[in-house]
């Protein structure tokens, strides 16, 4: 569904499976993928940022330019929003578009990390600066700069990473993959990611942006900040500029996801839909965020099955090697018993008194006195 500059729906309708993506573990730094051999570059999946033409990109996209062409407006937009992920405003800088810049515009050579970004995305959904790894790992998972994808589908990558936040568990792009796709990538505007048919975690998020496709600006780090807005440990993380060949994903490889990420996808996959706006306003206020999400577990056998294998299993084997050993040792301290039971002066009962082999006379005379409460004084 297209965008209005009045409301726009993000929908779950199926994704295009024709020349897809099939995804699967992003545990850790890398993600690993069944993808085109000319998105990577260097060691394991890094960024292709291919430099294209903006011809390439469709009138829609190249008919808009940026409406905050002076530092002014760009000023009262921070005065009214914190951008900074870390709490220092100072570290990064926003600056203005030039006259006449579109937002598929290269990113030039002398300036390594600065890019685009839609201040509704800031504003509507709490989105920082620099991004989190989760955020960072789908866009270049989908290869596509921040710009690059409709500001209502950051809902829904928004919307998972608190979810996932809230129980605990890391949120990672083969596990969001595992419920969304994307889709419109070959037409040289922007891409949406939507949900796989059934798999929804959502409902349908709708929108009032006015005017967004002109209210982009450019984000970079600060000179004197020393912090990095695009990359980690010095590798680049997503495209900074539109690219001419974002990823179509409508699927994921079940089989070579990691563990844990079977366990968050199956635990995830039961849930009822839980709405992205109350998300959104309750992430800063964990206890109120807890209360609501209980409404929303479908604690059914399996469910609590899931739960109990992602974290309990730990403690569970924990008690079971105890519980064992405390057994064995009991064991052997009665086989013990049984043994010298003939010596012993107190009455150690039937069981202990029972002797595999044939008792000699003074045996079966202490033995008797042992078992003297037993029925007719035997054993």
């Amino acid at each position: 569904m297209s965008f209005s500059d009045l409301s726009s729906e993000s929908s779950s309708d199926d994704s295009d499976d024709s020349d897809c993506i099939f995804l699967y573990a992003t545990s850790g730094k890398e993600i690993i993928a069944h993808i085109n051999p000319q998105m990577t570059r260097g060691r394991g999946i890094t960024i292709s940022e291919v430099e294209s033409d903006t011809e390439i990109f469709g009138d829609d996209v190249q008919s808009y330019t940026s409406v905050y062409c002076d530092q002014a407006k760009v000023n009262l937009f921070r005065s009214k929003k914190a951008v900074s992920a870390i709490g220092r405003e100072e570290d990064i800088d926003m600056r203005p578009c030039p006259p006449g810049e579109i937002v598929c515009v290269l990113r030039p050579r002398s300036v390594r990390e600065i890019f685009h970004m839609y201040g509704a995305v800031l504003e509507e959904f709490g989105v920082r600066i620099p991004f989190t790894l989760f955020q960072m790992d789908v866009l270049r998972f989908v290869n596509v700069a921040p710009t690059q994808i409709q500001p209502n589908s950051w809902a829904f990558i928004r919307g998972f990473e608190i979810l996932c936040e809230a129980m605990d568990m890391v949120p990672s792009a083969g596990a969001f993959f595992h419920f969304y796709g994307t889709k419109g990538v070959d037409k040289g505007s922007w891409v949406s990611i939507s949900a796989h048919a059934g798999k929804s975690l959502f409902p349908s998020y709708a929108s009032n942006f006015k005017n967004w496709r002109v209210n982009f600006m450019k984000v970079c780090a600060a000179e004197d900040s020393g912090i990095s807005v695009a990359s980690v440990d010095g590798e680049l993380r997503f495209p900074l500029s539109w690219t001419s060949s974002p990823q179509p994903v409508c699927g994921y490889d079940y089989n070579k996801m990691t563990p844990y990420e079977r366990d968050v996808v199956g635990f995830l996959d039961r849930m009822k839909l839980t709405d992205i706006r109350t998300l959104l306003n309750k992430e800063t206020d964990s206890e109120d965020l807890e209360l609501y999400l209980r409404e929303y577990l479908s604690f059914t056998f399996s469910v609590c099955l899931h739960f109990l294998i992602l974290f309990l299993t730990p403690a569970f084997l924990f008690f079971l090697v105890l519980f064992c050993s405390s057994n064995d040792a009991a064991h052997r301290k009665r086989e013990e018993e049984v043994s010298c039971c003939p010596k012993r002066k107190e009455c150690l009962g039937r069981a202990y008194c029972q002797r595999p082999r044939r008792l000699t006379t003074e045996e079966r005379e202490e033995r008797s006195r042992c078992c003297w409460g037993n029925t007719r004084g035997r054993c």
